[in-house]
C-alpha cells in the first residue's frame, strides 16, 4: 500500500459559530481545498500534498484563534 499524499482535515462548527461556515469553506476553496460537509457542524477539507496542507492548517489555526471554528 503506497501513501496518497493528500492532507485530511476536519472542520468542527459550533452552534455560535455556524454562521462563519459559508465564508470559511470559500476561502478553503479559493486556497483549492476540495470539500465535504458530513453534517450541518462538521466539514472535511482534502490537501492535494504536505506544502497545500500546510496552506490550508495556517489559515485554519487562524480562523481558530479567532474563534470562527474549531480543528
Amino acid at each position: 500500500m503506497s501513501r496518497s499524499g493528500r492532507y485530511v482535515f476536519r472542520v468542527y462548527f459550533e452552534e455560535s459559530m455556524r454562521g462563519n461556515r459559508d465564508t470559511v469553506e470559500k476561502k478553503l476553496t479559493e486556497l483549492g481545498a476540495l470539500t465535504e460537509w458530513s453534517s450541518a457542524n462538521l466539514l472535511a477539507v482534502d490537501a492535494r500534498d504536505a506544502d497545500h496542507g500546510q496552506q490550508i492548517a495556517d489559515y485554519l489555526f487562524e480562523q481558530q484563534n479567532l474563534d470562527q471554528l474549531v480543528y
